[in-house]
């Protein structure tokens, strides 16, 4: 189990560089025109605001196998499951694959299912 929980603080971490290597990339002009696009855009920008403030955290915390970490994983994993759900349900173009959501929902429920385990919650227990 500590090697699972570590694992996922490096896919955190690089979530997290990930996520910021693309909003650089939109810069500002792509950003206010996420903005203008509606909800999805808004929600996009509000995922993102959770994967900077708490995905740092966790992934170090995490790392450490501290409670914290623990706790901040779920935060993002039930963030994201929303993000993907709320996107699947309400603003699905015909171009996003069906498939790929769907597999983003899972992994993000499996992760969230690992840190909310039982094993887990004694690893991290301090």
């Amino acid at each position: 189990m500590r090697i699972a929980l570590r694992l996922v603080a490096v896919f955190i971490g690089v979530a997290v560089l990930l996520t910021a290597l693309w909003v650089v990339s939109l810069g500002v002009v792509g950003f206010r025109q996420l903005l203008r696009s509606g909800g999805i855009g808004c929600a996009t920008a509000a995922g993102w605001s959770v994967t900077f403030l708490v995905g740092p955290f966790a992934a170090i915390q995490l790392w450490r196998l501290k409670r914290s970490g623990r706790i901040g994983a779920a935060v993002l994993f039930l963030a994201a499951v929303a993000y993907y759900g709320l996107g699947l349900a309400l603003w699905r173009s015909s171009e996003a694959s069906l498939a790929m959501i769907s597999v983003r929902i899972a992994l993000n429920l499996a992760g969230l299912i690992l840190v909310a385990s039982p094993a887990a919650r004694r690893v991290c227990s301090t």
